[in-house]
C-alpha cells in the first residue's frame, strides 16, 4: 500500500500534497552546491561535504553539484559510496538517498539558491577558528582542516538556513546573516580529538542514534560500542536517518550500522542485539552490574526513565521535538537532575496509554507492552485495529512488523505541524535529528569535565542562542531519592554516591 506519509522525504514533496495552498513554482525549486577548490584536500573539508550531501537530498529533491575531484579518506568511503569525491559521485550519492530526485553534475541550469562550501554562495558554510560558521551572501572559509567535529555541526546548521530561504511558504524559520557555534553542548571547545569508546550501550539506532554512529565513523573513533534496537530500516525512516539510504532498506538497523562501521576500516568494534536496552539487561544479568555508560537515543519519556532505573554509572541523553532538540548528561546522586528528574512521570501519560488503546481497539496492557518492547505489530493486531475502526481489514497491513508508536504517529498524529487551510501536514527535519546526534557524540568526550549538564537548541529560530544550563535534582524524585536505589548504586560503584551527596 502506498502510504502518504512514506512519500514525505523532502519539502517539495510535502508541497506536492498541498498544491492547493502553495504556488506551483515551489515544486520546481533547485539549488546548486559548489565545493571550493581546496576544500577536499583536508579531512574536515571532506567530512563537511559528505555530511551536507547526505542531508540536503532529504530536504530538496533538485540539486546540481559542482566539485573538484579528490580521493576519499578510507573511513568515509562507505558513506560516500565511492572511492573519489567528484560532482558525479555526489550526484550519484544523492540518487541513492532519494531515487526520485533530479540530481546533476555541473549543469548550466538556472537555480534558486547557491550553497557554497568554502566558497561564495547565497548560503556559505565553513570552519573558522574551530567554529562551525554559516554566512548569508558571503564566502565562509575552512581554516582548520582537522576540525572534524566543527565540520559535522556546520552541515546541519547550514541546512536549517537553506530550507528557511528555499521554502519560506512551508516553514517559517528565521534567516540569519551569520550563524556561529564554537563550543560543545556542555561547554568547552566545539572540536576535540577522536575518542576511544569504552563500550557504551547505544539505546536506539533511530534518527538521533544513527547520527551518533555517523559521527563516530567520520570523526574516527576507536574502541567498542554496543548497539541495541529491534527495528528495521523503513522507507519512511530515510527522510531523517543520515546514516542510512536505499541500500539499507529492510535491514535491521543494528546490522546495517555494524556493517557500515566494519566497511569504514576503523578500529571500532560494533556489537549488536535486536532488542531494547531493558530486555537486553533482563537477558544478560551480568551486564547490569557493569553498565558503565548508556547513550539514550530513545523516543519516549517512559523509556528514558526505565533506562535511568537500571542505574548505569553515567548517561548521555538526547531527545527531539518538532522544532528543537536537547542533549543532556546525567550522573546519580550528585545533586543534579538524573534522567528521571528531567522527565518526571505525568498523570496524562497513563491517560495517553488508555487513549491510544481506545483509539486502536487494543487493550491498555497490550499497548504498554508494545511500546516498551518496540516489537512490531502483527498482522492479527493490525486487522483488529482496522475492524475496531470500521475500515477494510487490509487497510493497515503495510505496517506489518512496524512498532506501535511509529504506526500510531504516522496514521493518527500530525508530526511537525505545518498549518494549511485543510489542517496540518508533515515536514521532514533530517538536519535537526542529525545535529542532536552529532552533539550527543561530541558530549561523550566531555562528560566528566564540562561545565553544563543540559543543552537545548531551536533549529527554526534559535541557532545563535542555544541554551546551556545545569538543572538541580527534583525534590521527591522516585528514583534518586529512593534509599533502595541509592544503596544499590553505592554497592555497584563504590562510595561515589555518598561522597557526591555529602559534597
Amino acid at each position: 500500500m502506498d502510504r502518504q506519509t512514506e512519500r514525505l522525504r523532502t519539502f517539495a514533496h510535502l508541497a506536492g500534497l498541498l498544491e492547493e495552498e502553495l504556488p506551483a513554482e515551489v515544486f520546481g525549486r533547485q539549488v546548486r552546491l559548489v565545493i571550493g577548490e581546496d576544500v577536499l584536500k583536508t579531512q574536515a573539508g571532506q567530512v563537511l561535504v559528505l555530511t551536507m550531501v547526505r542531508l540536503i537530498p532529504r530536504l530538496c529533491h533538485r540539486i546540481d553539484f559542482v566539485s573538484p575531484s579528490s580521493p576519499t579518506i578510507r573511513r568515509l568511503q562507505p558513506l560516500l559510496a565511492a572511492p573519489e569525491f567528484s560532482a558525479e559521485s555526489l550526484a550519484a550519492l544523492a540518487r541513492i538517498i532519494w531515487t526520485d530526485g533530479v540530481f546533476t553534475a555541473a549543469s548550466n541550469d538556472a537555480v534558486d539558491l547557491v550553497i557554497g562550501i568554502g566558497a561564495p554562495g547565497d548560503v556559505s558554510v565553513g570552519i573558522e577558528s574551530g567554529a562551525a560558521v554559516v554566512l548569508a551572501d558571503g564566502a565562509a572559509r575552512i581554516d582548520d582542516g582537522e576540525a572534524v567535529h566543527a565540520a559535522l555541526v556546520a552541515a546541519p546548521l547550514a541546512c536549517a538556513q537553506i530550507i528557511a530561504r528555499l521554502y519560506p511558504e512551508i516553514l517559517r524559520a528565521r534567516v540569519e546573516s551569520l550563524v556561529r557555534l564554537d563550543s560543545g553542548p556542555f561547554g568547552g571547545l566545539l572540536d576535540a580529538e577522536a575518542p576511544r569508546l569504552e563500550r557504551p550501550f547505544l539505546a536506539g539506532v533511530g534518527a538521533v542514534g544513527s547520527a551518533f554512529i555517523f559521527a563516530a565513523i567520520v570523526v574516527g573513533a576507536t574502541g567498542r560500542i554496543l548497539l541495541l534496537d529491534p527495528d528495521k530500516v523503513k522507507d519512511s525512516n530515510l527522510m531523517r536517518y543520515v546514516l542510512f539510504d536505499n541500500r539499507h532498506l529492510d535491514q535491521h538497523k543494528v546490522a546495517a550500522a555494524k556493517a557500515i562501521i566494519q566497511e569504514s576500516g576503523l578500529d571500532l568494534a560494533g556489537e549488536t542485539d535486536r532488542v531494547v536496552l531493558q530486555d537486553y539487561l533482563d537477558a544478560h544479568v551480568d551486564e547490569r552490574r557493569k553498565t558503565e555508560m548508556v547513550v539514550s537515543a530513545v523516543d519516549t519519556y517512559q523509556a528514558r526513565r526505565e533506562i535511568a532505573g537500571w542505574l548505569p554509572r553515567r548517561i548521555l541523553n538526547a531527545g527531539t521535538n518538532a522544532t528543537d532538540f536537547s542533549v543532556s548528561r546525567h550522573g546519580f546522586g550528585d545533586g543534579y537532575a538524573c534522567l528521571a528528574c528531567q522527565y518526571p512521570a505525568q498523570p496524562e501519560e497513563a491517560q495517553l496509554d488508555s487513549a491510544i488503546a481506545r483509539e486502536l481497539g487494543l487493550s491498555r496492557d497490550e499497548v504498554q507492552k508494545l511500546q516498551r518492547s518496540k516489537k512490531g505489530l502483527t498482522r492479527a493486531q493490525l486487522e483488529q485495529v482496522a475492524t475496531s475502526r470500521n475500515v477494510s481489514r487490509d487497510q493497515y497491513l503495510s505496517y506489518d512488523g512496524e512498532p506501535l508508536d511509529s504506526f500510531y504517529n504516522k496514521e493518527f498524529c500530525a508530526k511537525l505541524a505545518v498549518p494549511t487551510p485543510r489542517g496540518q501536514a508533515v515536514a521532514p527535519l533530517a538536519h535537526g535529528s542529525a545535529l542532536a546526534g552529532f552533539l550527543l557524540f561530541r558530549g561523550i568526550s566531555s562528560v566528566d569535565t564540562a561545565t553544563h549538564r543540559h543543552f537545548r537548541m531551536d533549529t527554526m529560530n534559535g541557532l545563535n542562542h542555544p541554551l546551556r544550563r545545569s538543572p538541580r535534582a527534583r525534590g521527591g524524585c522516585p528514583l534518586c531519592t529512593r534509599r533502595a536505589s541509592q544503596s544499590l548504586y553505592e554497592r555497584r560503584w563504590g562510595r561515589q554516591y555518598a561522597q557526591q551527596t555529602s559534597a
